[in-house]
């Protein structure tokens, strides 16, 4: 008889004869490899997902190009980026102040006609047509999602009504404030670009809106080569803050106004995306879709996407009547802009915009002196230049 010997000796590393298993230097080293891969994917995944982000931000904007000239065609122009009823008055009824934003005006070419009917209704203690465009009402306390674009870090707030993309104002650093009257001395603060800002006849009661918004015809540049709507990014506060004067430390990123009307001033309140220490700044900015103030809803092609804002005034309200506001945004060095003609493309920070001072009015047929970021920003400044 053969009989078959049983070793009961450990195997090297100190497992027992005939049981699988991994020795602890296996084991790191199947961590570590592990690590390495999640270390070389993770930067894949989220440049993918900023893609997908950045994606449905440029969709946004061509919606909102394509809202933009359905409105043209059913009112032959473009709404004012404020208007309503006009004007503010203290213990007065209420209205819109002339401020209700475009934005309400092109609801129902973005389908939102359910709420437009809503606020052309009035209702709940307001008036037809709502109340004053920065007042809270539950009809229009949260913006539409085609208004916010989800690169935005502040897209997770509890702000309901905040937003992100803005009207191009030209490159004009001068806009008179909500309200005004027509007169010489302010006509062309709001000739520049492709958005205007009603202007009321106070000489009669009720007061009556007498401009409107521009049309395409008087855009003698091209539709294509003069921009309609770029991204401007929210303020990481809240809605109310907007009402308070902040001072800047090194960690105060580019998006709000410091109080300096000269461009050449304004380039230098900030270096690598922060304003300096000691600025005192404003919120303004994408706090309220409704409220059709400049400050709020508009940018100008003064200074270089991304760069420094700044107003005439650092006060507690958004109602600057000279400014520059910069584009930008959370996708990296540039913006996305949406043109007249409903393309969209993308502008880096690093295109032409010379700082000139020009003071504070130009007229609508001027050609611009703040190099192609400018020439762009003006539908009608005759400028000859070549994008690509």
């Amino acid at each position: 008889m053969i009989r078959i010997r049983h070793s009961h000796r450990p195997r090297r590393g100190g497992t027992l004869a005939g049981t699988a298993g991994f020795t602890l230097v296996e084991l790191l080293v199947v961590i570590a490899i592990i690590g390495t891969l999640v270390g070389l994917l993770l930067p894949a995944v989220q440049s993918a997902r900023e893609a997908a982000r950045r994606s449905a931000c440029t969709n946004n904007l061509k919606q909102l190009a394509l809202a933009s000239q359905n409105h043209h065609d059913a009112k032959q122009s473009l709404p004012p980026i404020g208007g309503g009823t006009c004007c503010w008055s203290s213990g007065g009824p209420k209205n819109n102040g002339g401020r209700r934003s475009a934005y309400i005006e092109m609801l129902p070419f973005m389908d939102g006609v359910t709420m437009y009917d809503q606020i052309i209704a009035g209702g709940s203690g307001q008036p037809a047509g709502g109340p004053y465009g920065y007042d809270s009402w539950t009809v229009w306390n949260q913006a539409p999602n085609m208004l916010r674009c989800p690169s935005d870090a502040a897209s997770s707030q509890t702000n309901p009504a905040g937003f992100n993309y803005v009207l191009c104002l030209g490159d004009a650093t001068g806009r008179h404030t909500p309200g005004a009257s027509i007169t010489d001395g302010n006509k062309y603060h709001i000739g520049r670009g492709m958005w205007l800002m009603a202007a009321y006849d106070k000489t009669v009661s009720p007061v009556v809106q007498k401009t409107f918004g521009a049309k395409y015809k008087d855009c003698t540049d091209g539709l294509s080569k003069t921009i309609l709507l770029s991204e401007r990014v929210r303020s990481p506060l809240g809605q109310d803050v907007r009402r308070n004067a902040q001072t800047a430390t090194g960690s105060t990123r580019v998006k709000d106004g410091i109080a300096v009307i000269d461009p050449n001033l304004c380039r230098t309140t900030a270096s690598g995306g922060f304003y300096n220490n000691g600025q005192t700044y404003k919120i303004t900015s994408g706090v309220r879709w409704t409220d059709g103030i400049g400050e709020n809803i508009g940018f100008t092609t003064v200074l270089a996407p991304n760069s420094a804002s700044c107003s005439s005034d650092s006060t507690a309200t958004p109602n600057g009547a000279w400014f520059q506001l910069s584009a930008n945004s959370e996708h990296g060095s540039g913006v996305m802009v949406a043109f007249a003609d409903g393309s969209v493309q993308w502008i880096g920070d690093d295109i032409s915009a010379s700082v000139v001072n020009s003071g504070p009015v130009n007229t609508s047929t001027t050609p611009t002196t703040y190099g192609i970021w400018g020439a762009l920003g003006s539908k009608a400044g005759g400028e000859n230049f070549n994008l690509n």
